[in-house]
């Protein structure tokens, strides 16, 4: 993508609505992998709680 900045407004526009969208994009994608590296740290810390109950 070429960053030239233009003084056409539709063009501002148009970059700024695929800016947002990518930016949100990215959200979505963070707040997917931060649940995913929680929930296997929660059951990883289960699995050794049950691990050192049977010891």
């Amino acid at each position: 993508m070429v960053c030239s900045f233009s003084t056409n407004p539709e063009e501002v526009i148009q970059f700024l609505v695929v800016g947002a969208v990518f930016l949100q994009q990215m959200i979505i994608l963070a707040a997917y992998l931060v649940r995913e590296i929680y929930r296997t740290v929660k059951k990883r810390r289960e699995a050794n709680r049950v691990a050192r109950a049977f010891e």
